[in-house]
């Protein structure tokens, strides 16, 4: 399982990395959905805060320890090295142009259904960019698809991730008050989700955690894309 003193460290610092990229991200989620939040959960948004923080917290040390001890001998990337990127360079081509087009296609219809979940201010973008990055990746893939790795094979546990995370945008739209209208372009957001997963989640396996990173957060331009349209075509807010 290595060494204790050495996974302890990798997972700390980890944990406190996916804990920074996400407080934004909890922070601006619990007000900018405040009104739908008192209506579900009759909450206000400091109480929600507060609770996000707690489990979220409790989440991340858990995933974190998780990969840290566990996802080299269950025959996935580790933390991965950086030097694996430089096989990587179609892969740094096509993430932030897969982005773009899903944006394109589908993703500016959805962003305003659901105002808030692209937004609007380059700073939040970059946020959210992020949280993407390191929050998503440390819990989705060292986290459960560690676990999912250790019950068994790496290609399964993928499977399950890609189907597990993709299952929880019914949740979080029931939640917000949101009901799934079944459309082209909230299915198409389904299949995108799956497959990003999914994806992500081939890339943990073979390469490791890192270049997981590297490739959700360009991806994840899409937000500051949406962002930058918003500054440059007068009246599209």
């Amino acid at each position: 399982m290595g060494d204790p003193h050495q996974i302890l460290r990798r997972a700390g610092l980890l944990a406190g990395l996916a804990m920074i990229a996400v407080v934004p991200y909890a922070y601006r989620s619990a007000y900018t959905f405040a009104d739908a939040v008192r209506r579900t959960a009759r909450l206000s948004p400091e109480e929600v805060l507060r609770a996000d923080l707690i489990s979220l917290a409790t989440l991340i040390v858990l995933a974190a320890l998780v990969g840290s001890a566990f996802s080299e001998r269950y025959r996935l990337g580790g933390l991965g090295r950086w030097p694996t990127l430089g096989t990587m360079r179609l892969h740094l081509v096509l993430a932030p142009v897969v982005g773009v087009v899903s944006y394109l296609a589908f993703g500016r219809v959805l962003a305003t259904r659901l105002p808030g979940t692209f937004p609007e201010d380059l700073g939040w973008a970059l946020a959210y960019a992020v949280k993407g990055a390191i929050f998503d990746e440390v819990v989705a893939r060292y986290g459960l698809m560690t676990i999912f790795a250790g019950l068994t094979r790496p290609a399964v546990a993928n499977l399950l991730q890609a189907t597990f995370f993709t299952a929880t945008i019914w949740k979080g739209l029931g939640f917000f008050g949101v009901d799934a209208s079944y459309d082209a372009y909230f299915l198409l957001s389904v299949v995108s989700s799956f497959g990003l997963h999914l994806y992500l989640g081939s890339v943990y396996a073979r390469h490791g955690l890192l270049p997981a990173m590297v490739l959700h957060f360009l991806y994840d331009l899409r937000f500051l894309l949406h962002a930058l349209l918003l500054l440059a075509i007068p009246g599209s807010r």
